[in-house]
């Protein structure tokens, strides 16, 4: 079960996809100037810079941010509230399609799929000498 810092981030991430920005990671104080807008356009809830940037863990902050906050970024991502989006979040996370896509995008990786082929491509090579050398 996720944790309430594994939700918020994933809600983050989200709002990321979202936006198409980038990387938060290069955020300038601009971006969360403009995400503050963008929020309160959608749900009439201002949030800060700074509130905005201890969400998104750019500044340090020791406790999780208000229901309010919580409430104003759901909204934006999507989610009626805080409380619906924790709850669309784990019913996804017990969804048995989401293991069946886990193993698809894991085997999608470009270096997996390379030793795939390439174990195959092996024991291939040592199933054609076993039966040549049997036939001889």
């Amino acid at each position: 079960m996720q944790t309430e810092v594994e939700l918020i981030q994933y809600c983050c991430e989200l709002i990321e996809r979202t936006l198409n920005w980038g990387s938060s990671d290069r955020w300038s104080n601009q971006d969360f100037e403009q995400l503050s807008e963008r929020i309160f356009e959608k749900t009439k809830t201002k949030l800060s810079v700074s509130t905005l940037k201890r969400v998104w863990g750019k500044v340090h902050y020791d406790s999780l941010p208000t229901t309010s906050t919580l409430n104003a970024i759901a909204q934006f991502s999507g989610s009626k509230d805080w409380r619906d989006f924790v709850s669309e979040n784990r019913q996804r996370e017990k969804s048995p399609h989401k293991n069946s896509d886990e193993k698809i995008s894991w085997f999608r990786k470009p270096l997996i799929r390379k030793i795939v082929f390439m174990l195959t491509l092996i024991l291939l090579g040592i199933v054609t000498h076993y039966i040549m050398k049997t036939l001889r």
